[in-house]
């Protein structure tokens, strides 16, 4: 025979864990939906870091190109220079009377000057070359990091599995046989009915 009192506890327990379980599910929703939105914002923003890092490989390649042009057109340059000054001082060395020693000491001292020019432009260049390669690898070092940052950040917030389906239906039979022994206990007290 069932005691109204233990059923009506019992139908309150189970009641009770329903609404916690309903409470803790969408809990656990709300964790997961936190979770989603945060991957997608990780995500996005590492795609535009992703972008100028590209744009700015992209601009380290074109200036290593330019610095390539520009010693070229130096080195050019240079060399016209040296001619133009050669023809002239042997010019002059054909038209001295005296033996042409001058116009000789002169193209020396030319040829040491152009050597020097020449050496100094190859060494600036160099120096861009040494410079431009560890702007990108500190470019490369920068990309690794906020790859592991991004992905740091994605795996420090942790999904709420939610309790599954036998964890729901033992909650509700626990809190049922809770409530039913609950409401016995108050039967069987003294001034009840036994």
């Amino acid at each position: 025979m069932c005691d109204p009192v233990m059923g009506t506890m019992a139908v309150l327990s189970v009641v009770q864990a329903q609404q916690q379980q309903e409470a803790q599910m969408a809990q656990a929703q709300a964790t997961n939906d936190a979770f989603v939105q945060n991957q997608a914002l990780q995500n996005e923003a590492y795609t535009k870091d992703m972008e100028m890092y590209w744009d700015e490989e992209v601009n380290i390649q074109k200036q290593a190109y330019q610095n390539a042009e520009d010693a070229v057109e130096a080195k050019l340059d240079m060399m016209i220079h040296k001619q133009e000054q050669t023809a002239s001082l042997q010019m002059a060395n054909y038209e001295a009377v005296g033996g042409g020693k001058s116009p000789d000491r002169q193209l020396g001292l030319l040829r040491r000057q152009l050597a020097n020019e020449t050496q100094d432009l190859d060494q600036q260049y160099q120096r861009g070359v040494r410079a431009l390669k560890g702007e990108s690898k500190k470019l490369q070092h920068d990309k690794v990091g906020r790859r592991n940052s991004a992905m740091g950040s994605i795996n420090s917030m942790q999904r709420d599995p939610g309790l599954s389906g036998t964890q729901r239906q033992m909650g509700v039979f626990v809190a049922g046989v809770g409530g039913a022994a609950s409401g016995y206990g108050r039967y069987k007290k003294p001034g009840g009915k036994a």
